[in-house]
């Protein structure tokens, strides 16, 4: 495995030994995330210093603590910019886990706010914008 992720050109992965498990952790090599960076870090940055944001600031914060409401606004950026984009891509664009956006995910579909249009593994994500709207209203 060492050899593997040295070819590859990413960072040897780190192992963590307890009284009954081993734990594996595998690193991104320094390329995949600096593509990760230009195709979405802009976005992000975009994200940020948006002038249109005040609807999804306002639903966004409704239940949520500072650093959640950003997190799930630039989930939407993202969703509105790449309907295709997945839950780990997301994760390593906001460096959080994947079960992380998973529970954003679920609080955006449980409230209409996003919802999956076709199968997994080539439908996509679509912002439903009159759900935010009636979310706000209430």
């Amino acid at each position: 495995m060492l050899n593997a992720c040295k070819a590859d050109g990413n960072p040897e992965p780190e192992f963590k030994v307890y009284e009954k498990s081993i734990s594996l952790v595998l690193k991104p090599s320094e390329k995949y995330m600096l593509l990760v960076e230009q195709l979405y870090g802009k976005l992000h940055d975009k994200a940020h210093q948006n002038e249109d944001v005040g609807k999804d600031d306002a639903l966004l914060s409704k239940e949520s603590s500072k650093g959640t409401m950003i997190r799930r606004k630039t989930i939407l950026d993202l969703i509105r910019s790449n309907p295709s984009i997945t839950i780990p891509e997301i994760a390593i664009i906001q460096k959080v886990s994947a079960r992380t956006i998973e529970r954003d995910f679920d609080w955006l579909k449980d409230r209409g706010i996003i919802v999956r249009e076709g199968s997994r593994s080539d439908g996509r994500w679509i912002a439903v914008e009159n759900q935010m709207m009636d979310y706000l209203s209430e």
